[in-house]
């Protein structure tokens, strides 16, 4: 094992097991420049894995995923700590100087399973139980908070962690603090990898920062229990956005949302204002089900199970049952029938520019003009000839021109 510094939890190092996580490390914080690593199985392979969430690290590996270890418990606010697996050629990690400490009473339990830091018998990292500890100290409070933030890295593929799940994502263009911030929503079968080449393009043609990510259950997220809640856009647009957003750094921006994302950004925006949200960019929404919607719904669990529409979005997604499952099952329950957002239109306090195709599939211009006559604030509208589902992919020129003239004309509405 490497050097270690033992800055907090005074604790003896021994063998843990911790789920389906065996490490030989007990809690423990960098030194200035000092790498910490241990060799443990996580899920039957043999990794090399480093510590980065102890005190302040500024500097992350590009090759890296962070994934969820352990949870900490103090005075009842739950810390989550997390692990980096590491690839042998990655650059050392350094942290950043600050010093602080975990209060030594505090109580290490299996991440997932929280329980309170003064539960009757509840293990302690030094194996006694555990008492009632002094708040976190304003340094380590910070410290914490950037550990939970986004690396923004241009290009490069990364993890957010927002309402308890693990989310895969990518970033374009200037970080948000240096420029507006467009959050890129996906349609109800996509990823960051089925956005393809799009994001790139909206953050080159208009100078804003883009985050394109994967919710949880798609990609190379966290995958979701099955099966989903009937109203399960309602709480992506509640609790993960949000959690999303922040994580990230948000400062001023734009949701640009396709089909099931453009309904979740919908739902978004007629929630309490956020004011570093200013513009809605909706691609093929949906406000209520239409039967043209659901049969193309149906045809698509028909080519799941009898052809090979299994094996390609398996190349996409790590856990491809749970993304159609979750998807399908959902939208073709019965009582999905009467799912109608409609209402969160009507409290919108920001402009939007709503996209849709002419032979759009899955939903018809019902869905634009219910828009239209429904939401308080201004609505630019664009319908596509020869084109469905996806304007982005059928219509790359007209959609992009549309929203680089959107996002300019909200920046310029800001700045008066």
């Amino acid at each position: 094992m490497d050097a270690i510094a033992r800055s907090f939890f005074p604790t003896t190092f021994g063998h843990k097991s911790i789920g389906s996580m065996e490490t030989g490390i007990g809690p423990w914080a960098l030194r200035t420049g000092t790498p910490m690593s241990s060799r443990f199985t996580f899920n039957g392979f043999d990794r090399s894995y480093r510590i980065v969430d102890s005190v302040g690290i500024t500097a992350l590996r590009l090759n890296c995923t962070l994934v969820s270890s352990l949870t900490y418990h103090d005075n009842g606010r739950t810390i989550n700590k997390h692990v980096e697996a590491e690839g042998r050629t990655s650059p050392a990690i350094q942290d950043n100087g600050h010093k602080g400490s975990f209060p030594p009473s505090a109580v290490e339990l299996p991440f997932g399973s929280p329980q309170p830091a003064d539960a009757p018998n509840a293990p302690s990292a030094a194996g006694s139980s555990a008492t009632r500890s002094a708040p976190l100290n304003s340094s380590l409070r910070h410290s914490l908070r950037s550990m939970t933030a986004f690396p923004w890295i241009e290009g490069v593929a990364g993890n957010v962690f927002a309402d308890g799940k693990r989310l895969e994502a990518v970033a374009y263009g200037p970080r948000p603090d240096q420029a507006p911030t467009i959050a890129a929503l996906h349609e109800g079968l996509g990823c960051v990898a089925l956005w393809r080449d799009f994001p790139q393009k909206v953050a080159a043609a208009t100078g804003h920062g883009v985050l394109a990510y994967s919710r949880a259950g798609y990609g190379a997220s966290d995958p979701v229990d099955l099966p989903r809640p009937l109203d399960y856009m309602s709480r992506e647009a509640r609790f993960s956005l949000p959690a999303l957003l922040d994580a990230i750094g948000l400062e001023r921006g734009i949701l640009l949302g396709h089909s099931d994302g453009a309904s979740i950004a919908a739902i978004a925006a007629g929630e309490p204002a956020d004011e570093r949200i200013k513009g809605l960019i909706l691609i093929a929404p949906h406000l209520f089900t239409e039967a043209i919607g659901l049969a193309s719904i149906a045809e698509a669990r028909r080519a799941y199970e009898t052809d090979d529409l299994r094996a390609k979005l398996a190349k996409y997604h790590a856990h491809v049952d749970v993304a159609f499952r979750g998807w399908n099952d959902a939208w073709l329950d019965p009582g999905f029938r009467a799912w109608n957002i409609e209402d969160a239109v009507g409290r919108w306090r920001v402009p939007a520019l709503v996209i849709q195709g002419a032979d759009d599939q899955y939903g018809t211009v019902k869905q634009v003009r219910a828009i239209e006559a429904r939401s308080p604030a201004p609505v630019q509208t664009l319908i596509l000839e020869a084109c469905r589902h996806a304007p982005q992919f059928d219509q790359p020129e007209a959609t992009l021109d549309a929203i680089v003239r959107f996002c300019a004309e909200v920046v310029q509405a800001e700045a008066r």
